[in-house]
């Protein structure tokens, strides 16, 4: 939800501000699932399926530039968001009309997109000051 998207957005600016330590990572599909690599110990570290990815190959992932939440888009018209230290999922923000197929975090300010094959792209910020 918007309130959710929020949250997270406030979250992030708190820790850039911060300048969180970062953890070298990356990530694989297996099958529906993605699957977060600790690169140093060469081990998967969280697993992440909440979104559906049964038949699009292309659906995107991405980090937010704090390193602290993946987003993944879906084939159910959401964009989820995980947090990478937990593996949880914090947030779902539906609202397209068709598959999510991809996903970005803004590198300089607190802001999410997603787009979808409908066309579409829906822009989540901070409030405005």
């Amino acid at each position: 939800t918007e309130a959710e998207a929020q949250r997270i957005f406030a979250r992030m600016a708190e820790m850039q501000r911060a300048d969180a330590a970062r953890t070298p990572g990356a990530l694989s599909r297996e099958g529906a699932t993605v699957a977060l690599w600790d690169v140093r110990a060469a081990r998967c570290a969280a697993k992440f399926a909440n979104h559906t990815n049964r038949r699009e190959p292309n659906v995107g992932c991405a980090f937010s530039p704090c390193l602290r939440y993946v987003a993944c888009g879906s084939e159910d018209r959401a964009a989820y968001i995980y947090d990478v230290r937990t593996g949880t999922q914090v947030a779902k923000l539906p609202g397209h009309g068709d598959v999510v197929s991809g996903v970005a975090f803004n590198p300089i300010h607190p802001q999410f997109a997603s787009v979808s094959y409908d066309g579409t792209a829906r822009f989540y910020a901070e409030d405005a000051r």
